[in-house]
């Protein structure tokens, strides 16, 4: 190691500032991802749980698609439609377009 390759006391302590800030936004963007996770879960259970209430057994083939729908906004319009839609072929009949955030 030179001279010029080694760092002086505050370059020293300022990289590590860095690296601490660096771990302190990446901790904060893995919660922030993880709690975006969860919501869309809990919103595709609802939708779930919707499908099955208004139409039983017949919506299990809705649900498998509930399943592929991962856009918050586009699971809860779907959620929406599977509450208000007036029978299960409604629900199918409009979900195409809503699977487009």
């Amino acid at each position: 190691m030179t001279i010029d390759t080694r760092l002086s006391p505050i370059e020293v302590i300022l990289l590590e500032k860095s690296r601490q800030e660096g771990r302190q936004e990446g901790r904060q963007e893995g919660r922030q991802e993880g709690r975006q996770e969860g919501q869309v879960e809990a919103l595709r259970a609802a939708l779930i749980d919707a499908l099955e209430v208004r139409f039983g057994f017949e919506a299990v083939g809705a649900a498998a698609l509930a399943q592929g729908l991962s856009d918050e906004g586009v699971l809860r319009r779907a959620h929406r439609l599977a509450i208000t839609s007036p029978d299960l072929q409604g629900f199918l009949d409009a979900i195409p377009a809503e699977k487009k955030p």
